[in-house]
């Protein structure tokens, strides 16, 4: 939220994560950044299993891994209310800092 209202910059307040994982990933250690939602994990097979892409046109991931990360996110809350998700500005993501500031 900083960013959307100038009290931070985008920059400050995004870490490239692409950019780390390829600069750290070499011959002897592979890593690889997947943006993806998780639907389950098969500890025992050490397989992810996740979608990719938005409604109408996901992706099915079978993903194997040695070392697994998360990072969960979340989503606004609309608390129901009739009209906020297509209405509303959000001020979570840097593509909502763009929006508002687009308006302004």
């Amino acid at each position: 939220a900083g960013s959307a209202v100038g009290t931070i910059t985008l920059r400050s307040a995004c870490e490239p994560l692409r950019a780390m994982v390829e600069k750290f990933a070499s011959a002897n250690c592979k890593a690889t950044f997947v943006r993806a939602d998780m639907r389950n994990v098969d500890f025992n097979r050490k397989k992810v299993y996740a979608t990719t892409g938005g409604s109408g046109n996901q992706e099915l991931l079978e993903l194997k891994y040695d070392k697994l990360i998360v990072a969960v996110g979340a989503q606004p809350n609309t608390f129901g209310i009739p009209g906020v998700q297509e209405h509303a500005l959000f001020l979570k993501e840097a593509e909502d800092f763009a929006k508002l500031h687009a308006r302004l």
